[in-house]
């Protein structure tokens, strides 16, 4: 042991934690026992809800995750029925940005996420729901507003305004920007629907927007113009996610 640090054992003979002049830290075998331990409190967890379940039909608390692009404009009807189908059923739902979601999920945060698929992890479930067009918005001033049946072509070389690496539409908003050859506005990153679509109507460039945000706050204003891009459909899957055994 180095100096000032002490090891604290276990009845499985291994040191867990070092106490420190600073405090405790873990100890790569107490890393991997906090973790295993977490799994082993999770599957307790799934087991009892499943029981539960079994019993009273759907129960209990369901804790949902789900991305703030798509909870808000998706989830009020949905509530609504659950409630009225499933009055014993409660559901806490969090926002988070997707790259976070899937972690949150693993830790136990989550029961389930409303996420963009697939995951690239075999660790979990998922169940595709439905696929969510991308669209292309402008304002109602812009030079392309007027044109009928849009192309892909068209963009080029047109100032757009990107998301923040959080946000999963940020890798495919940079990918649709070098296929298209449109400019990408590098000094702003957005990480809000809203402020992306009252910049968008100022003209200040376009951007590209998920089809439930734009049916639920944009159609009815007038100031932006939201189009898909003829040829050329873009649509992730979102589906709900759980971990296995839950």
């Amino acid at each position: 042991m180095q100096s000032g640090k002490a090891a604290v054992g276990s009845s499985l003979g291994t040191s867990w934690v070092e106490r420190t002049q600073d405090g405790v830290i873990l100890t790569p075998v107490g890393r991997e026992v906090l973790a295993r331990a977490k799994r082993v409190l999770l599957d307790a967890q799934a087991i009892k809800d499943y029981a539960a379940t079994a019993k009273h039909g759907l129960a209990g608390t369901i804790r949902l995750g789900v991305k703030a692009t798509l909870g808000p404009y998706l989830l009020p009807p949905i509530v609504t029925a659950l409630h009225r189908k499933h009055p014993e059923t409660k559901l806490h739902i969090r926002e988070g940005v997707p790259s976070q979601l899937e972690e949150d999920l693993k830790a136990g945060v989550h029961d389930v996420i409303l996420a963009q698929i697939p995951m690239h992890t075999t660790d979990l479930i998922t169940q595709r729901l439905f696929r969510e067009p991308i669209l292309f918005a402008m304002s109602s001033d812009h030079p392309l507003a007027g044109k009928q049946g849009l192309s892909m072509y068209d963009p080029k070389d047109q100032p757009v305004l990107p998301f923040a690496p959080d946000y999963y539409l940020h890798d495919q908003v940079h990918a649709l920007c070098e296929e298209f050859g449109a400019q990408v506005v590098r000094d702003y990153e957005g990480t809000n629907l809203d402020a992306l679509r009252q910049m968008v109507s100022m003209n200040m460039g376009a951007t590209f927007l998920p089809a439930l945000y734009s049916q639920s706050e944009v159609s009815s204003l007038g100031d932006v113009v939201i189009t898909p891009l003829a040829k050329r459909s873009i649509s992730p899957s979102i589906g709900l996610v759980w971990r296995k055994g839950a």
